[in-house]
């Protein structure tokens, strides 16, 4: 193992996945002439030599730092005319990075920190661009005039220190000298380090397909402190994009193409993708992939970062696998705002493509993409955003915050299907939580928005999910209701909020089918692991109807002030499990806390003791009877 200084230039083809997407055979091909025509013959006019080649990545030694520089002007001064015929997006472009620093040199194979700092520097370089290390620079200023733009000391993943980093102004009058130069160097001017002869390391790469990706990136996760047990399919976690402090507007939008993305990869079957709400925990808070990995007991960790250049946005992405600690693949998009539902398709499109999945209600990306209904104002996506976060602190002030919000959005773009959904959503929680003075007419709106965000995208699953809601247990209809769901877990099987209510509520309840119910329930808690306790809320009636009184009254004694509903169900299954008590105790404190309450009068009003079955009703109304509750 040897270990010396070298000059290591890392490029990438942008955008590889939506090109090959558009059209895979044109763009092999022109990629393929490239290589022939531009590529390979710089590489052989700058004396480089071929180290390896892996897929579209090769690695290439050169004699000097300045060749480095010729070479990569060379070919992003001659990429804009060879593509000149084709459509705007559509252009193969590449990214240089070029760092001088330390590699490891072991059988031929060359790897270390100078090659990941080259590779980091390639992520911030424009599109079509160079971006070079303050190291490079230092010793290329004095040999070769080249305009640079310095872009100051930036912090790159798994290096310890910030990186000076520079723009090559390849345009410029003085970046042409270098094209114009010599390129043969007089030895007695080549640097040298400890005798060691400085090399180039040259990395072209198709679709961020890294050379060194079957290098470890970082330390792997240890298995052995996985909360849950890794699953044999695919698993994986959208985290919410970071983006720089102060920039609220941008905090939204990276919120909302977080779960955007982690609801596209949950309608695919054959995936485990953890919720928004628990990746969501994260948010704000240092946390390594390792221990992302273990605390969620998933394999891969999707990241990204939202950032605002002018009038266009940049984002920027990273898959890690926690267990082998490579990443796994990186890109970044710059787009206009309007583009960012686009971002979102191509970003989930490679993601399933790159973990292997393809069952479930996306299998047909294209014909997704051509019903995806998508808001005319991107106010409204931000406002949407916004009242979901107001509606999920469960609070009748923030509850009212979020009508207000979605209400407004309705003025901006009266189409847009997901403002229906978080309508219908307050309205049932004005409902449960009694925050209304006319139940009829909230009842009737938290309808009338269901069906219209329905009507508006019939494949949203989540506007199904709200519409069986509804239909269940604000109007107590059992069999529009259950379609309803059935329809939400057809176009998205694991979502984990429908699960949770599906398996709580509505097949252990209302279709009697208590075992699946339980299994239903507890894999919504492994895809949400930081769920509410609105969860355990239905793991209790799960295990109650099931007549798993014991079970169920560990689960109830986990719920820090339990709603009324499930108070109910915790003095049934502590009376049926001989608790009586500590029944009788629960039943005087809801007695004081609800002093009108009558079990026939809860009977014959409740709407959704109206849609379970009658064993049940008249196991938990039998229960509470038995705790000493009154009858009238």
């Amino acid at each position: 193992m040897e270990r010396r200084l070298s000059a290591i230039f890392a490029a990438d083809m942008v955008g590889y996945s939506r090109l090959m997407e558009a059209d895979e055979v044109g763009t092999l091909e022109r990629q393929k002439a490239h290589r022939n025509e531009l590529i390979d013959p710089a590489l052989e006019k700058y004396r480089g030599r071929l180290v390896k080649e892996m897929g579209d990545g090769i690695l290439v030694e050169f004699p000097s730092a300045v060749q480095a520089v010729q070479c990569a002007v060379e070919i992003q001064q001659n990429m804009p005319e060879r593509e000149v015929g084709s459509a705007d997006d559509c252009k193969i472009a590449y990214r240089i990075g070029i760092n001088l620093g330390d590699v490891i040199v072991e059988n031929d194979d060359i790897f270390g920190d100078g090659v990941n700092v080259a590779a980091r520097l390639e992520q911030l370089a424009e599109i079509g661009g160079i971006c070079i290390s303050g190291t490079t620079y230092d010793h290329l200023k004095s040999q070769v005039a080249v305009d640079y733009q310095p872009l100051g000391e930036v912090q790159v993943k798994n290096i310890e220190r910030p990186v000076r980093a520079y723009k090559v102004l390849i345009g410029s009058k003085q970046a042409e000298k270098i094209i114009e130069g010599n390129s043969r160097i007089d030895p007695a001017r080549r640097w040298r380090v400890a005798g060691a002869a400085l090399v180039l390391l040259v990395t072209l790469l198709a679709g961020g397909a890294w050379w060194w990706s079957s290098q470890p990136d970082f330390d792997p996760a240890d298995q052995r402190k996985y909360a849950f047990q890794l699953p044999e399919q695919p698993s994986i976690t959208v985290l919410p994009f970071s983006v720089p402090e102060g920039s609220a507007d941008l905090d939204v939008f990276g919120d909302g193409i977080a779960r955007d993305i982690a609801t596209d990869l949950s309608k695919y079957s054959d995936l485990l993708v953890i919720s928004s709400d628990s990746a969501f925990r994260y948010k704000n808070r240092q946390a390594s992939v390792q221990q992302i990995a273990e605390e969620l007991g998933i394999r891969y960790v999707l990241k990204g970062s939202v950032q605002q250049s002018d009038d266009n946005l940049r984002i920027n992405i990273q898959l890690a696998d926690a267990v082998t600690g490579v990443q796994v693949w990186a890109d970044r998009f710059d787009r206009e705002p309007r583009d960012i539902f686009e971002i979102q398709d191509e970003i989930s499109n490679k993601v399933v493509s790159l973990l292997g999945a393809h069952e479930g209600a996306l299998a047909e990306a294209a014909a997704r993409r051509a019903i995806r209904k998508h808001p005319s104002d991107l106010s409204v996506y931000e406002l949407v955003v916004l009242a979901r976060k107001a509606r999920n602190k469960f609070t009748e002030k923030d509850n009212r915050s979020s009508e207000e919000m979605l209400r407004k959005a309705t003025e901006i773009d009266p189409n847009f299907s997901r403002i229906y959904v978080g309508l219908a959503w307050t309205h049932i929680q004005d409902l449960t939580n009694r925050w209304t003075t006319d139940p009829r007419s909230s009842a009737k709106k938290a309808l009338g928005a269901a069906k219209k965000a329905i009507e508006l995208d019939p494949t949203l699953a989540e506007a199904h999910a709200v519409s069986g809601q509804v239909y269940l247990f604000v109007l107590g209809q059992s069999e529009p209701g259950v379609a309803a769901y059935e329809q939400a877990l057809l176009l998205n099987p694991n979502d984990a909020d429908t699960l949770a209510l599906w398996g709580g509520w509505v097949l252990s309840s209302v279709l009697g089918k208590t075992k699946e119910g339980i299994q239903a329930i507890k894999h919504a808690m492994r895809l949400s692991p930081f769920h509410g306790t609105w969860y355990e809320e239905g793991l209790v009636n799960a295990y109650s109807v099931a007549g798993e009184f014991e079970n169920a009254i560990k689960a109830y004694r986990t719920i820090q002030n339990p709603p009324r509903k499930t108070r109910l169900v915790g003095i049934a299954s502590l009376a049926h499990a001989a608790q009586i008590e500590e029944a009788e105790t629960e039943a005087a404190k809801f007695m004081e806390d609800y002093p009108n309450f009558s079990v026939g009068a809860y009977s014959s009003t409740s709407r959704g003791l109206s849609v379970i079955r009658k064993e049940f009703k008249d196991q938990l109304l039998d229960g509470l009877r038995i705790a000493g509750m009154p009858e009238t």
